[in-house]
């Protein structure tokens, strides 16, 4: 492995999540999709739901984005080639329950028909249930496809 890899440390509220190595990072952040690469300036900001995607230092054969890991949101710093990810869900793609995504995700278009219909819904609550089984079914759509 060369020096010029990210360090990436992943921690939850309770406990580290896991250490990496990578040559490249995508983060979903509030504006967009983020691309973070070895002597980054550093930053900080909020993690928004989404796919954090990134090449491991160690498969140089990689074309493409070869760690994908769901997250509900949480903070990120980069700092001297370290990137800490402080997150509230960290979800690795092999591991997303599909059945379970397609539920909530129906649950989700359920509640926001019945908003439709005067029924009294948190609309924004539905909206956020469904952008996170979205996020999760795109996940496994790659997933399959890779």
């Amino acid at each position: 492995m060369s020096s010029s890899h990210i360090n990436i440390c992943v921690y939850s509220s309770e406990v580290e999540l896991g250490r990496f190595h990578a040559s490249e990072v995508r983060l979903p952040g509030y504006g967009g999709q983020m691309g973070v690469f070895y002597d980054h300036t550093d930053m900080g900001g909020a993690l928004s739901v989404g796919i954090v995607e990134f090449l491991d230092q160690t498969d140089r054969s990689a074309s493409k984005m070869n760690r994908r890991y769901f997250v509900r949101g949480g903070f990120f710093e980069m700092k001297n080639n370290t990137l800490t990810l402080l997150v509230n869900v960290w979800e690795p793609a092999d591991e997303v329950d599909v059945g379970r995504a397609e539920k909530s995700k129906l649950r989700a278009l359920n509640r926001l028909e019945s908003a439709h219909q005067q029924v009294q819904v948190n609309t924004s609550r539905a909206l956020d249930a469904l952008k996170r089984a979205e996020v999760r079914l795109s996940l496994c759509e790659n997933r399959k496809q890779a």
